[in-house]
């Protein structure tokens, strides 16, 4: 899994918000806005990756649930996976 476009990323209000670079910003037509968790699976998706590594980035950063997280991170990719922001 990676992502399609470049992303520039900024804090606003405790929020991540992304916007797309070049084709991206047209494609996506606005920007993104997500939590930090949501922040560190985009950047962990910059690298060709697969989910288990996903999975291993966030949890070296956040402790939980194997499962809970797990489910967080299938959901945001199903998400951005509907806006057609992967490869």
């Amino acid at each position: 899994m990676k992502l399609k476009y470049d992303f520039i990323s900024n804090k606003v209000a405790g929020e991540t918000v992304l916007v797309a670079i070049g084709e991206g910003n047209i494609a996506l037509d606005g920007f993104l806005k997500t939590d930090d968790i949501g922040s560190l699976i985009l950047e962990t998706l910059k690298n060709d990756v697969t989910f288990e590594e996903i999975v291993s980035a966030v949890k070296k950063e956040y402790c939980g649930d194997d499962l809970v997280i797990r489910k967080r991170i299938e959901q945001f990719i199903e998400k951005i996976k509907t806006l057609d922001l992967l490869l």
